[in-house]
C-alpha cells in the first residue's frame, strides 16, 4: 500500500452539508493488491470495529486502468 487517506463525505441535499458517511482510500500499485489488503488482519479489524458501531463498510475497487464503457 502506498498510502491511505480518510475522508468525511458530505451530502449537499443535507440541510448544513454534514453526514456520517466515511471514505477510506487505499491507494495499491496493482488492482490485485486489493485482494491482499482486504484479507489484512488489520483491514479485517477494521470493517469489524466499523460494523459494531452501526456502520455498513463495503470495500470496493476503483481501477483507473479501466475506462468506463459507454
Amino acid at each position: 500500500m502506498r498510502s491511505l487517506d480518510l475522508s468525511r463525505i458530505d451530502n449537499p441535499a443535507v440541510r448544513g452539508g454534514s453526514s456520517w458517511n466515511w471514505l477510506i482510500e487505499m491507494h495499491l500499485d496493482r488492482a490485485e493488491d486489493a485482494v491482499h489488503a482486504a484479507r489484512d488482519r488489520v483491514c479485517q479489524e477494521l470493517v469489524a470495529d466499523l460494523r459494531l458501531l452501526g456502520m455498513h463498510p463495503c470495500l470496493m475497487v476503483a481501477d483507473p486502468t479501466r475506462p468506463v464503457e459507454g
